[in-house]
């Protein structure tokens, strides 16, 4: 096992270079210049600096979203996969292997969020912490990827790709269409969006329902994460006879 989860560090050791290389380059976005500099404008300062935090986390677990299809393609060749399943951790160990593999390329990307989010808050002398929104976006992450990887390991990453993008324009839709149609009222004035925005990932008045929830989320993810693993192992075979090499 470990010699499996060796070869995952070896064999996507450029891609993982380009993941954070681009995480991090987004994230110095986090750093810029205060450009309200007045004191008139400090509350302005602050909320500008959360929102564009809240911005650049979502998208470093978007960018790993984008990047995870490229740790399965280099796998997608038939000799190595039958070579690999002859193995004494024969299906099991190959695809336990890559579910720990995505799940520790999350947790990286989490810690990285955590550690420029310390640096942030000590060079703006903002106290809001971001801690709790990339927290669920790592649990949405992996949400995501127990509904991805069978698609990939079953047809293919194209075919997985293809099924992604479907999902993400329907999503876009349905936001497009209430942005349209729907009753933006519940949001209130711009300003008050930004600060229920604000208040929730810094985990400020935030419901005692809305915790219940969130915490069912998060076990649900992982569970979910699990029984996928369990799905790959019965459908990984059938995948690797679909492969073109």
């Amino acid at each position: 096992m470990q010699g499996l989860l060796y070869k995952e560090f070896i064999q996507n050791k450029q891609n993982l270079f380009y993941l954070f290389f681009s995480i991090l380059a987004l994230s110095s976005i986090v750093f810029t210049p205060d450009i309200f500099p007045s004191e008139e404008n400090a509350e302005v300062s602050k909320e500008f600096h959360a929102l564009l935090g809240a911005f650049v986390y979502v998208l470093d677990f978007f960018l790993l979203n984008s990047f995870q299809p490229n740790f399965f393609q280099c796998d997608e060749n038939k000799k190595w996969s039958y070579f690999a399943v002859s193995s004494p951790k024969c299906v099991t160990g190959v695809v336990w292997t890559k579910y720990v593999f995505v799940f520790m390329i999350t947790g990286i990307n989490f810690i990285l969020c955590y550690v420029i989010d310390i640096f942030s808050m000590s060079l703006t002398g903002d106290e809001t912490s971001m801690l709790l929104l990339y927290a669920i976006c790592f649990f949405v992450h992996i949400f995501f990827s127990a509904i991805d990887i069978p698609f990939m390991l079953r047809f293919g990453t194209k075919a997985g790709m293809l099924y992604r993008g479907i999902l993400f324009l329907f999503v876009l839709l349905f936001i497009i269409i209430y942005a349209l149609f729907g009753d933006l009222s519940i949001f209130g004035s711009v300003d008050n969006f930004y600060e229920k925005i604000i208040n929730f990932t810094g985990g400020d008045t935030i419901p005692e329902i809305l915790w219940l929830i969130i915490g069912i989320f998060m076990h649900g993810a992982v569970l979910l994460y699990y029984f996928s693993y369990k799905i790959s192992c019965k459908c990984y075979l059938k995948g690797v006879e679909c492969y073109d090499k």
